[in-house]
């Protein structure tokens, strides 16, 4: 975990993580879900002596994106390494990934914080057919209000959204007053900025992740399920 958080810091992140999931002091179920919290997005492999489905599922709920089996198996080690460090996925994934269908945030609470009514309605739009119920805001101030309602409610958010280009107060100050009042949920940025000090800006304020305008259907649910993944991979139902 040190060693990732210190690389991307430096501008200079892994490719792919190996990870064994069974290690003194810290095991890789936590490492990687460690990970996913402090918004580390690049591809993590889980290497793991079980090959039951149970097992690999709970891999993938601790933030991995693939994994492999002991003993290990060269040619599958490598076409998985190849796979992710080019940016794409491997056989299995896409094969998997065809067969599941659409990704779902079915149930999920989502506080959207966004001044613009278009990327508004584009976003809703998006997340309610993704089956998500949300919240919206147009403010920072707003968006500030609301999270700590909900939260002091023990009703939270799953999940915010911040644009972080708002009136009254922008996301970089809602943000950083949500973090300093110990608001421990996801948020994710939304900027129209991609450089990565950029990136790096909306980290530091203390986003979780973030996704670039225009926005992208697929990377911005695969953005919001991988944020969702250290709480069970995806949000429970509710009635």
């Amino acid at each position: 975990m040190d060693a990732a958080l210190a690389a991307r810091e430096n501008g200079k992140s892994f490719d792919v993580i190996l990870m064994d999931m069974q290690m003194p002091v810290m095991d890789g179920y936590e490492a990687t879900a460690q990970l996913r919290l402090k918004g580390y997005t690049g591809p993590i492999i889980a290497l793991t002596a079980h090959a039951m489905a149970g097992d690999r599922e709970k891999c993938l709920k601790a933030g991995c994106n693939d994994y492999a089996t002991k003993p290990i198996d060269r040619k599958e080690v490598i076409e998985l390494v190849r796979a992710y460090a080019q940016g794409g996925r491997s056989k299995r994934d896409a094969r998997q990934t065809e067969t599941q269908g659409q990704p779902s945030l079915q149930g999920c609470r989502i506080l959207l914080a966004e001044d613009n009514p278009a990327n508004q309605v584009l976003v809703v739009g998006i997340l309610k057919k993704a089956g998500a119920k949300i919240t919206t805001v147009k403010d920072g101030k707003l968006a500030l209000d609301a999270a700590l309602a909900a939260r002091d409610n023990g009703n939270p958010f799953d999940i915010i959204l911040m644009d972080m280009q708002m009136p009254i107060m922008d996301g970089y100050e809602a943000t950083g007053q949500l973090r300093q009042k110990a608001y421990t949920g996801p948020i994710i940025a939304l900027t129209a900025h991609a450089m990565d000090s950029d990136r790096d800006k909306c980290i530091k304020a203390g986003c979780s992740d973030y996704a670039t305008k225009p926005i992208n259907r697929t990377k911005l649910i695969e953005t919001i399920r991988q944020q969702l993944i250290p709480a069970e991979a995806a949000c429970p139902t509710r009635a």
